[in-house]
């Protein structure tokens, strides 16, 4: 597997700090996945700690073509002439010390998912109230504030279905929300590869 340090300067030259941040422990291989017993895709099998590959996996889609793109571009050894088609995300089973990064980037999609038309508030809210504790407190740990004020994913519902009718006007708003700390954190993520 190549390591995917190049994809995060190609990311980061795109101004997707974000992307980038959630690259810096993964590593890379292209391959060919079965889709029926006569057909194959190409793919890149993208390999991260567990919170990482959580994290990439909740990504939206276009996020993932960004990223295999970033791949593509930077791989320097032999490779499918095309864009493989898909990312396939697995667990590399290696421990991370700081897990605030991606636990934040989940939390952002999942905000964004129940609010618009994705995962229901009552089969992740527990799990939302435990991860915002968390990040709550490795933030201020770091002197950092948390810029979510929603402690449960029923306090996020009620903002939007006061003040946000549409799907873009809620993904613009927790865009915007994280998009302070994503930055800084991110781009903190992304030096930490150049440095190693």
């Amino acid at each position: 597997m190549e390591p995917a340090e190049l994809a995060v300067g190609v990311l980061n030259d795109l101004g997707r700090n974000d992307l980038a941040g959630l690259l810096i422990h993964s590593a890379y291989e292209y391959r060919r996945e079965a889709i029926w017993s006569d057909k194959s895709i190409s793919a890149i099998q993208l390999s991260s700690p567990k919170v990482f590959a959580e994290a990439i996996d909740r990504l939206p889609e276009w996020d993932q073509k960004r990223i295999v793109e970033a791949i593509h571009s930077s791989h320097q050894g032999e490779q499918p002439r095309d864009p493989p088609d898909r990312l396939l995300i697995v667990d590399n089973g290696k421990d991370v010390d700081d897990t605030l990064y991606p636990d934040i980037c989940i939390h952002r999609n999942q905000l964004i998912s129940v609010a618009t038309g994705g995962a229901r508030i009552q089969e992740v809210d527990d799990y939302y109230k435990a991860r915002h504790r968390r990040i709550a407190a490795a933030l201020s740990a770091r002197g950092l504030e948390n810029p979510n004020p929603f402690a449960s994913l029923w306090d996020w519902y009620q903002k939007w279905k006061d003040e946000f009718g549409s799907y873009a006007e809620r993904r613009r708003y927790i865009d915007a929300l994280y998009a302070p700390i994503i930055a800084t954190l991110g781009c903190c993520q992304a030096e930490r590869m150049v440095v190693a």
